[in-house]
């Protein structure tokens, strides 16, 4: 009985510290392109469903290895930057026009990457100029069409 309180400590930690997964916090966008960043590791299975989700989706996505020093570097200050802290947390990391999450459900990676103006997640340099007309046309009426 004596250790109770510390194992309810410890829970309560574990709970709280899990509160934050799958929510999306705004940091600065890497583009002004709609995007997906999946930031992972080679032997992580929820990076690997990630990836898989996204490519049976159709999106287009990068993905960040955090085995390299430079992207650990780069996904901590993201995470600093979200409010999300950074010393310990789950993988994947994702990035969605400047969303960031841990561990996102995948239909909300894909509900916040369909939400730009460019409509559906397509970037206006991906659509054809006849759908959208030359260089400086109407981008909201071009969204539309494009949706």
């Amino acid at each position: 009985m004596k250790f109770m309180p510390g194992i309810l400590l410890i829970g309560l930690c574990l709970f709280a510290g899990c509160a934050s997964l799958g929510q999306f916090s705004s940091v600065k966008p890497l583009s002004d392109r709609p995007y997906i960043v999946v930031y992972g590791r080679a032997d992580c299975s929820a990076c690997e469903d990630a990836k898989k989700g996204l490519e049976e989706a159709g999106a287009d996505y990068t993905y960040k290895d955090m085995e390299n020093g430079n992207v650990r570097s780069e996904v901590y200050a993201r995470l600093r930057e979200a409010g999300l802290g950074s010393e310990k947390f789950l993988i994947p990391v994702i990035d969605v026009n400047g969303n960031l999450a841990i561990r996102p459900a995948l239909e909300d990676v894909l509900e916040r990457f369909d939400r730009p103006l460019y409509g559906k997640g397509v970037s206006l340099s991906a659509v054809p100029a006849d759908v959208c007309g030359e260089a400086g046309s109407d981008l909201s009426s071009c969204a539309e069409q494009v949706r």
